[in-house]
């Protein structure tokens, strides 16, 4: 949970040579999207920016796997062997994002329906 600081100051009572300034942190809970005019989908819909998040996440799960298998091979091939897992690993990325965004309501809490 994000959170914002506000400090409040309290005058604290000691002797006349010391006066000192206490600090005190109060925590409020902020939103993420305070301003944002993008609106979330509500429990078991998905709407056109989940499906374009999911493809950007199943895009850059692809490229991810993609460097970490040239660098394990030592070599870039262009392969249907060196790519098919590359694929794969995309397309989970990006089904298993839906899946998520499908399974929260709109505040981002998993398996709850809107209130």
């Amino acid at each position: 949970l994000l959170t914002k600081k506000k400090k409040v100051a309290k005058k604290k009572k000691v002797n006349k040579q010391q006066k000192s300034l206490i600090v005190i942190e109060k925590s409020q809970p902020i939103s993420v999207n305070n301003n944002s005019q993008t609106m979330n989908s509500s429990f078991l819909t998905l709407n056109w920016m989940d499906l374009l998040k999911g493809l950007l996440v199943a895009v850059i799960g692809a490229i991810l796997t993609a460097v970490y298998q040239a660098l394990q091979a030592g070599t870039l091939t262009f392969t249907w062997a060196f790519f098919q897992p590359i694929l794969l690993t995309g397309l989970a990325a990006g089904i298993a994002y839906l899946i998520k965004n499908f399974l929260t309501n709109s505040q981002g809490f998993p398996l709850k329906t809107e209130k």
